[in-house]
C-alpha cells in the first residue's frame, strides 16, 4: 500500500513540475514580447535628419540627429555641458535642450559625409567646446537603454518626442510643441572632416 501511495505521489509531483516548467517557459516568452521594442534597423527615410535604429539588442535604441548648437556649449557648475540644438531643416527652428552629463563622451569624425567611414574616441567632456562651435553642423547621438524592468520614464518620453519629430520630417508638416522640460542626454557628437582621398 505504501509503495502504491509513493508511486502516485511521485507521478503527481512529476506532473506538477512539468506544468510549472511549461507555464514558466510561456511567461518568459510573453514577457520578452511585451518588454522589447520591435527589432528594426532604421525606421525612417534616409534623407530625414533624425535616424533611429537598434543597438546591441532589441532593448536599446540610438537616435542620430543632424543639426547645430545655437551657441557654444556652456559648462555648468557641476561640470556638465549644456546647449540648445536645432535640427537641420526644422522650419520652426525649435530648440532642443541638450546636455552631456558624464565626464567623457564619444567624439567622432566622418570622412566627407555622415554615411561614410567614421572614427570615434572617448573624449573628456571639457574638450568638446574646443572641438564644436556654434552653428557648426554636427551629428548628435542619443542612446536609450531599457533594463529588465522595461523602459524608464525618460526612455519613453524621449522616444515619443523623437519619433514624433521623425514623423514630422517625413510628412514635411511641422507643428509638434517640444515640452519645456524636455532635455536630451548626449552620448556622442560627430563632425564631418574633409575626405582623406
Amino acid at each position: 500500500m505504501r509503495s502504491k501511495t509513493f508511486i502516485l505521489l511521485a507521478i503527481i509531483l512529476l506532473i506538477s513540475i512539468g506544468l510549472i516548467l511549461i507555464l514558466y517557459s510561456r511567461s518568459q516568452k510573453l514577457e520578452k514580447t511585451i518588454s522589447s521594442p520591435p527589432s528594426t534597423q532604421i525606421i525612417n527615410q534616409a534623407n530625414n535628419p533624425i535616424r533611429k535604429g537598434t543597438i546591441e539588442s532589441n532593448n536599446s535604441v540610438q537616435y542620430e540627429i543632424v543639426g547645430n548648437f545655437n551657441q557654444d556649449l556652456q559648462v555648468r557648475e557641476d561640470g556638465a555641458l549644456i546647449g540648445d540644438f536645432t535640427i537641420k531643416g526644422d522650419k520652426l527652428k525649435r530648440q532642443l535642450k541638450t546636455g552631456i552629463l558624464q565626464q567623457k563622451v564619444y567624439y567622432g569624425e566622418y570622412e566627407g559625409a555622415y554615411t561614410s567611414k567614421s572614427t570615434w574616441k572617448l573624449t573628456d567632456t571639457q574638450e568638446i567646446p574646443n572641438l564644436i562651435k556654434a552653428d557648426q553642423e554636427v551629428l548628435m547621438r542619443v542612446q536609450l537603454f531599457a533594463d529588465n524592468t522595461g523602459k524608464s520614464a525618460y526612455y519613453q518620453s524621449t522616444e515619443t518626442a523623437l519619433d514624433l519629430l521623425i514623423y514630422e520630417f517625413e510628412q514635411n508638416k511641422f507643428e509638434y510643441r517640444i515640452p519645456v522640460d524636455f532635455v536630451l542626454s548626449i552620448s556622442g557628437i560627430g563632425v564631418i572632416i574633409p575626405s582623406s582621398r
